[in-house]
């Protein structure tokens, strides 16, 4: 007998279901009242079908879902997409350092490009991270900054890369103002305790999060806004953009099924952060996607979603050998361990 979810059943897509990152993100999804649904065999998805083929299975998998999760990826949205020259720095996800075509890469951003945009067109709710916040901002006609210290003012300040310095992915090292006036903005208002966030002089909420880019966010896509700056100055006298949304007053703000559609895009990545905002972004977005499924009249059950999450494992292990258990499971340790440091060093601190 089929197990009936009454929980929303959030769609993570992502480059592999064992990542550091999707495994975080379905965790975050969890813990706020979701049902993560991993999506990352895209190219066995979509190899060998035309443009009416990729469609449908954009469609079909959304039908599995009532929000959408689109993570960050190893490789670089393609410059032509948004009508620019590969720069000197750029990794094109379409293609391989030989020159080759990158089928894996193609097939994810071919399979991404269209969900995000039913998504759209249906009010779905989304949620995007890093290389999820450009796709979006690109899909929408906006442009990409191909490598940050090339356009910043003062190179010194231009590092955006944590994971190069050997810094870990949830230590705070990067300063953001988040718009008060924003969704984002009143998101951020509600954390508390030693997390409360300070205000700069305009009245936006400035809060410290992780930083793991090389690329970032341009010219602001149409019915999109801004919802975070970081305090860093690019040649052009503007400050670099950390997170956009949907703006409800413009092209994209109302949805077919009432109400404004809800869509945040973060450049950093909450899913590692210990900051409680990422928790507060999720809970926030799985709420709407209840709403959402209610709205639709989206059904889903257990057995559904398990069989979904087995097929995007099978792409990345193919049989579950020794090593790649071991491998999947010191990524984790790893993570888990340097939690487990910083925490007895604030401990420490606190004592001394």
């Amino acid at each position: 007998m089929a197990t009936k979810l009454n929980a929303p059943v959030i769609l993570i897509s992502g480059g592999s279901a064992s990542s550091a990152s999707v495994q975080a993100a379905a965790t975050m999804v969890t813990n706020n009242g979701g049902v993560p649904l991993i999506l990352t065999n895209h190219l066995d998805r979509v190899k060998g079908k035309n443009r009416e083929g990729l469609y449908a299975e954009a469609i079909q998998m959304l039908k599995k879902a009532d929000g959408l999760m689109v993570m960050g990826n190893n490789g670089d949205i393609d410059p032509q997409e948004y009508g620019q020259q590969r720069g000197h720095k750029t990794n094109s996800e379409l293609s391989n350092k030989d020159g080759t075509i990158n089928e894996e890469g193609m097939a994810r951003r071919n399979l991404e490009t269209v969900m995000m945009k039913v998504a759209l067109g249906a009010g779905m709710p989304m949620f995007g991270i890093c290389g999820g916040m450009q796709r979006m901002n690109v899909i929408c006609g906006g442009t990409l900054h191909q490598h940050i210290p090339d356009d910043m003012r003062d190179a010194a300040h231009s590092e955006h890369a944590q994971q190069e310095l050997g810094i870990p992915l949830f230590v705070p090292v990067q300063p953001v103002n988040i718009k008060s006036d924003t969704l984002l903005g009143s998101i951020a208002e509600t954390i508390s305790t030693v997390f409360t966030p300070a205000r700069t002089a305009e009245g936006d909420i400035h809060l410290d999060v992780n930083s793991m880019h090389h690329q970032a966010v341009g010219t602001i896509g149409q019915g999109l806004r801004v919802a975070a700056l970081s305090e860093d100055t690019l040649k052009d006298g503007t400050k670099l953009v950390e997170a956009i949304e949907l703006d409800p007053n413009g092209v994209l703000g109302n949805s077919p099924l009432g109400g404004h559609r809800f869509g945040v895009f973060t450049q950093w990545h909450p899913e590692f952060s210990d900051s409680p905002l990422g928790a507060k972004i999720t809970a926030q977005f799985t709420s709407k996607a209840m709403e959402f499924a209610r709205a639709a009249g989206h059904e889903h059950t257990l057995e559904d979603v398990q069989a979904e999450n087995r097929l995007s494992a099978l792409a990345v292990v193919k049989e579950p050998t020794e090593q790649n258990t071991v491998k999947v499971g010191s990524m984790t340790a790893m993570i888990l361990k340097q939690r487990a440091e910083r925490l007895v060093s604030a401990v420490n601190g606190m004592s001394a």
